[in-house]
């Protein structure tokens, strides 16, 4: 099943949603149309599913991994660094991923609340994260600084993979200085 995955990860990249076929995939995988179906009996839109929820688990551990509890007083810039480039070497290690998110964002494959799960549960993350952090912001308040950040790295990390270096490091660092000076001003408000 992972060499159909795989095999559907670099038609996807070279072909784009649209023009990866069952066929297609099944001639880069070494596999029979018949096996592909075997395995993925809702053909191409379930393997565009399957690849989704694969790069959810993916971005459930880089986010694990960036904001553990356990680093809530890391300095700043070292927290966004490594919020920032966790997602960024996520989308530039799997090129496929903008394609398969904006295919289930859109409904052209797949069920429409696939990435929405993942959203609700990086944006959980991100609460916690920040109710540990900045505990004198309300809940709602911490809601909305988790969105607005969430969207934030989202956009940012997803219009960085079409530019050219060094626009795209540029982009990169800003997001986190930008992030890292609204973080701060929170921060201080505490102390106010």
């Amino acid at each position: 099943m992972d060499q159909i995955l795989d095999a559907a990860e670099s038609v996807i990249v070279e072909m784009g949603i649209d023009g990866a076929t069952t066929n297609a995939i099944a001639e880069r995988a070494g596999s029979s149309v018949g096996s592909l179906y075997h395995f993925f009996p809702g053909g191409k839109d379930a393997i565009v599913e399957r690849l989704a929820h694969r790069y959810m688990e993916a971005m459930r551990d880089i986010n694990a991994q960036a904001m553990p509890l356990e680093l809530v007083k890391l300095p700043l810039p070292d927290l966004l660094e490594r919020i920032v480039m966790g997602q960024a070497r996520f989308v530039a290690d799997t090129p496929a991923f903008p394609a398969v998110h904006d295919a289930i964002m859109r409904g052209d494959c797949g069920p429409h609340g696939t990435f929405s799960e993942l959203d609700a549960e990086i944006m959980k993350q991100i609460t916690s994260f920040l109710a540990a952090r900045l505990p004198h912001l309300g809940a709602g308040r911490r809601e909305e600084v988790a969105h607005v950040a969430f969207t934030t790295v989202h956009a940012v990390v997803e219009l960085s993979m079409r530019l050219p270096e060094p626009q795209k490091s540029g982009v990169l660092r800003e997001v986190q200085r930008v992030l890292t000076l609204a973080m701060a001003g929170l921060e201080n408000e505490a102390a106010t």
